[in-house]
């Protein structure tokens, strides 16, 4: 091949990418916002009095109907997870009793504990806890439950 048919090619390709970038686009789905689907939030006032536990470092509250508990980890670090034992069923605490434990969450009926991203550390349970992503903004908090149907 001659240098001047590589150099043609080179500048055709490099055309085609500027014209059609459709071309670069991938075929995999979006999955941050699945189609059909809707988010649903659960959103915390910190200004509110009901939540007024959560200004402080391990303060904690339990919302919602799903019964979900939202921690201040401390550092503006807020962190969710179902509130309830994933081996009985009982309320779960956050656990702030030995602040070098890897335990964050601790059912006092099993004596399970679990980790701040949800982990069994401590039996019986085996399931993890769910969690939910939490964010910022301000002094409002946005918790992150899954999408449903739309």
């Amino acid at each position: 091949m001659k240098r001047r048919e590589i150099i043609k090619k080179v500048i055709l390709g490099g055309t085609s990418l500027i014209l059609f970038p459709s071309v670069l686009k991938s075929c995999k789905k979006d999955e941050s916002e699945p189609e059909n689907q809707t988010e649903i939030t659960y959103t915390i006032d910190l200004n509110d009095p009901a939540y007024a536990d959560l200004n402080f470092k391990n303060g904690s509250v339990v919302i919602g109907s799903k019964k979900i508990i939202v921690v201040n980890h401390g550092e503006n670090i807020f962190k969710s997870a179902d509130s309830q034992c994933t081996y009985d069923d009982y309320p779960l605490h956050f656990y702030i009793e030995d602040p070098f434990s890897p335990i964050n969450f601790y059912c006092s009926s099993c004596k399970s504990g679990f980790g701040l991203f949800g982990q069994v550390l401590q039996g019986p349970a085996a399931v993890t806890l769910k969690t939910y992503k939490v964010d910022r903004s301000g002094d409002i908090l946005t918790v992150h439950l899954g999408f449903v149907p739309k």
